[in-house]
């Protein structure tokens, strides 16, 4: 209690509340009365003791806390920053169980061993999850079923996978998005959300830790995913998520009757961003010069612009895709791809001599990479 009762005073109290007191060398024994069936132990007999003696005779002291606020890396983002995203961005956080049916498992993730519990709670709860989306998709089919046809969802937490005689925990974070773009309303039919609608939402998330200039997409498989929607996101050779619609084989077997396109990304490997460098702007003009290049069909515009990127070098300030044709006027197995550069030195103003050499550079390299022609 922070202070020292005098031992007559300890005996008049405990005496006073009807206790048997026999004095020891070490103390006292003390028999309660029977009906004071509350005291059993030592804190009781001492509770009983600052209650009597008087709450305001016992000294007050106010614990002593550290003033100062926990360090907190500057480079790495929290969970809430990117969760906060997602939900400016019309999303509902969901919390399910780590719990989840052996047969999600055997559709999401065939080729990922899972932890069996030893007494699940019921069938359906009877493995650990190996991904988020087995949690998400039991939440969509639960809404669909009940009539709730626009869905944003997202969840963030552990996924647990066997590995050796070990259990190996990583944080996710997930999302889900099925339905309408938006809100139903009087002004006209509203469109149903694809798949570059959910890969913005992954790149706005991205954007907070590097964006397009630590993250690409590429062209996947995945076995819950449709063969042709499915894009794995890497930052340099690491593997950070993936991307997609929905396996339509997959969406039959849970028996969803709409699209759902659906993410995943591990949380570590997103957290880490690079901090902003000062650097002053210029004050001499931009130069933008503009490029159609008819390529191959199966060459991605993120390799063409990636190919501009390195061979543009320091003066390249901006580059913008703004048009990808394919149509009558070009060969079958060929499209168009026009992309515009921005040009710009911080010393001086630059001339068509200083332009043109590297526009023809920019040309030249794709035309060695890719074999492309400049469309007229």
């Amino acid at each position: 209690m922070g202070c020292e009762i005098p031992d007559i005073d300890v005996e008049d109290i405990l005496g006073r509340l009807g206790m048997d007191i026999v004095s020891t060398n070490i103390g006292w024994h003390i028999v309660p009365p029977s009906y004071r069936f509350d005291i059993r132990l030592e804190v009781d007999l001492i509770e009983e003791l600052g209650r009597v003696y008087g709450y305001n005779n016992l000294p007050t002291t106010l614990p002593i806390l550290e003033g100062l606020a926990p360090k907190r890396e500057e480079a790495m983002l929290s969970v809430s920053q990117l969760k906060q995203v997602l939900v400016d961005r019309d999303y509902q956080e969901v919390i399910t169980y780590s719990f989840v049916d052996k047969k999600f498992i055997e559709l999401l993730t065939p080729d990922q061993a899972s932890v069996s519990l030893a007494n699940p709670i019921s069938a359906d709860m009877s493995e650990m999850r190996t991904t988020l989306w087995a949690g998400l998709l039991k939440t969509a089919t639960h809404n669909l079923n009940r009539q709730q046809y626009r869905l944003r969802l997202f969840e963030s937490g552990l996924t647990f996978l066997k590995q050796g005689d070990g259990l190996n925990q990583v944080d996710h974070i997930a999302g889900l998005i099925s339905g309408g773009i938006g809100q139903e309303d009087w002004f006209g039919k509203v469109r149903p959300v694809d798949f570059y609608d959910i890969k913005g939402d992954v790149e706005a998330l991205l954007a907070l830790s590097g964006g397009t200039d630590c993250y690409h997409f590429e062209s996947a498989q995945h076995d819950a995913l449709h063969p042709g929607q499915t894009a794995v996101i890497k930052r340099g050779e690491d593997h950070v998520g993936f991307v997609g619609a929905l396996h339509p084989g997959l969406q039959k077997t849970l028996g969803i009757s709409q699209k759902v396109f659906l993410f995943e990304l591990v949380l570590p490997r997103i957290r880490q961003r690079s901090l902003p460098q000062f650097k002053e702007l210029s004050k001499y003009p931009e130069v933008r010069r503009d490029f159609a290049v008819i390529v191959d069909e199966k060459i991605s515009a993120a390799a063409i612009l990636k190919n501009v990127r390195e061979t543009a070098g320091s003066l390249l300030t901006d580059l913008v895709l703004f048009d990808v044709y394919q149509g009558d006027n070009l060969e079958a197995g060929k499209k168009s791809i026009a992309f515009g550069i921005t040009l710009q030195d911080s010393a001086r103003t630059l001339q068509d001599e200083d332009i043109n050499p590297l526009a023809e550079k920019v040309v030249t390299s794709l035309k060695e990479t890719f074999n492309v022609t400049l469309r007229e």
